[in-house]
């Protein structure tokens, strides 16, 4: 089941949001994050969404969430999407930690099972 644009923007306030410029900024953070990137407008992410919240409600986990529609901050969207090598959405990225930046390589055609072992490597 995919998402509408309406219930899309809904779900995504379980997230939290964030900035491109920030993510920058915690790269070199000990705590590991997860980011999970994506925009409303995109078939692909709005069904990728209700598989990551079934995964962050039944695993008790916490995404941030940043929104790749262009905006005044899309110089600092490109510069993340590069370092974290996100040419598509949606990609789930962890930051921070010992791997400091990595794509975690979803896809929307992942199954829950195939993300929930992406996410726990």
């Amino acid at each position: 089941m995919a998402y509408s644009e309406s219930e899309f923007n809904e779900a995504v306030e379980k997230l939290n949001r964030v900035n491109a410029k920030d993510l920058l900024s915690n790269l070199d953070s000990k705590e590991e994050s997860l980011v999970f990137v994506g925009r409303p407008t995109c078939p692909y992410c709005r069904k990728f969404l209700p598989k990551l919240i079934e995964i962050i409600e039944s695993d008790d986990l916490e995404f941030a969430y940043l929104d790749s529609t262009a905006t005044a901050e899309s110089v600092a969207i490109q510069e993340f999407r590069e370092q974290a090598q996100v040419a598509t959405v949606p990609a789930l990225v962890r930051i921070g930690g010992e791997k400091r930046l990595e794509n975690l390589g979803v896809d929307s055609s992942d199954s829950i099972e195939s993300i929930r072992e992406k996410i726990a490597q």
